[in-house]
């Protein structure tokens, strides 16, 4: 199967689970499965066909799928913590005057920023709330898979799949934001707010493992 045809198969079955706005996240969470992969979309990021292009893709094999979405979304009043989510913590890379204690333990962060370790959380907040604001303008999909080694193997696929890189395939916009500042090579190199599984080639037997909800 060539990859365009194996994308847009990826994207057709995805396209059949309901759209959330994470914005609205914590009302809308009774429609997310407990178990299974996530697609995040943002905005102003396209496949060349012109639809949305996925820039995340995750799932997590120690807690249910609401628990790890909570951990991405932040504190209700817009903070966060970024050392329980490795999504804040690229994102919030991303920014060029990124704190100097981010993505760092607490001990080493405090050092980092010179100030006592009790201070380092109100000292992050307002980047925490610039990450939350960043994250919830976007929009995602879920996939109900009940096993781990599924969800495994749908979670590598689909990042291998989307992945540019290896090779240049639905490149990043010019503009997208882990593109234009971010530190982290892989994130930058791959398109996608992902490090794991970007260099791995890709293989559709995954998309199989997929249900089709139109059959």
């Amino acid at each position: 199967m060539p990859r365009t045809a194996a994308a847009d198969e990826l994207y057709r079955k995805l396209n059949q689970r309901p759209e959330f706005q994470f914005a609205k996240w914590p009302e809308a969470r009774q429609g997310v499965p407990p178990g299974g992969v996530y697609f995040f979309y943002e905005a102003g990021e396209h496949r060349p066909n012109g639809h949305p292009r996925v820039v995340r893709v995750g799932t997590h094999g120690a807690a249910t799928l609401n628990a790890r979405l909570r951990q991405h979304f932040g504190a209700a009043h817009g903070g966060g913590g970024h050392r329980a989510s490795i999504f804040r913590s690229l994102v919030g890379r991303a920014f060029s005057d990124c704190p100097p204690s981010w993505s760092l333990g607490r001990d080493l962060g405090a050092r980092a920023a010179g100030i006592d370790r009790q201070d380092l959380s109100a000292f992050e907040n307002p980047h925490e709330c610039r990450v939350s604001d960043h994250l919830r303008s976007l929009t995602l999909r879920c996939i109900e898979v009940n096993l781990p080694t599924d969800r495994a193997e749908i979670e590598q696929g689909a990042i291998a799949l989307l992945s540019n890189f290896r090779e240049a395939f639905e490149a990043p916009s010019p503009t997208w934001l882990g593109h234009a500042y971010h530190d982290r090579p892989r994130v930058q190199a791959s398109g996608l707010w992902n490090q794991n599984y970007v260099a791995r080639p890709w293989e559709p037997g995954f998309l199989d493992l997929i249900p089709d909800l139109d059959v």
